[in-house]
């Protein structure tokens, strides 16, 4: 029996995957990873601790604009992934 042809070809694949696209996620998630190992997210967490002093909506607010400033210069892959555990 002979085995079946393969859905999607080495040359298909190659031209039609968004390579820009791959990437950006790949990059973001490095990011990531090298912020958590460096122990820049543990800093971060150390200065975002003085904002427990201010009123909830007040947090939010500061949080959501270092988050806009930090996609500026970073992919959302990568500004999510640092925020996120620091949020938590």
């Amino acid at each position: 029996m002979e085995p079946s042809p393969p859905l999607i070809t080495w040359k298909v694949l190659c031209d039609r995957l968004p390579w820009g696209l791959v990437l950006l996620l790949g990059g973001g998630f490095a990011l990531s990873k090298a912020s958590k190992v460096s122990g820049l997210s543990l800093w971060m967490g150390e200065q975002l601790e003085a904002l427990g002093a201010f009123e909830p909506w007040l947090i939010v607010l500061i949080i959501c604009i270092m988050a806009a400033i930090a996609t500026e210069v970073t992919s959302n892959v990568a500004c999510v992934s640092i925020l996120l555990p620091l949020l938590k």
